[in-house]
């Protein structure tokens, strides 16, 4: 409940677009994940994601944070092909925005 009451805050004094209300909702989804509620994280974290490809540039690293999240819930709900795919975009981002002498 707490942190559901930090989101309300966060989206009441702060713009739609700031970034304070991704990681609000990033934390309640872990606390979903916590919690073995992995639907709920699951829809959060798409949400997270979809928030982050909006707000910041696409080689901003927490976008690869959110899809590696979003893809663990994908293990824990049994989606293990859906996660292998966006372990390998990861992956991918990983490589092309940190570079082979990082």
């Amino acid at each position: 409940a707490l942190q559901k009451d930090v989101l309300a805050f966060v989206k009441r004094v702060h713009p739609p677009d700031h970034p304070a209300i991704a990681t609000a909702l990033n934390n309640l989804a872990g606390t979903y994940s916590a919690l073995g509620r992995y639907t709920d994280a699951l829809a959060l974290q798409e949400d997270v994601l979809a928030f982050m490809k909006r707000v910041h540039p696409p080689d901003h690293p927490d976008i690869a944070t959110v899809m590696s999240n979003l893809a663990t819930t994908f293990n824990e709900l049994g989606r293990h092909t859906d996660a292998l795919s966006l372990q390998e975009e990861v992956l991918a981002f990983r490589n092309r925005v940190h570079h082979a002498d990082h």
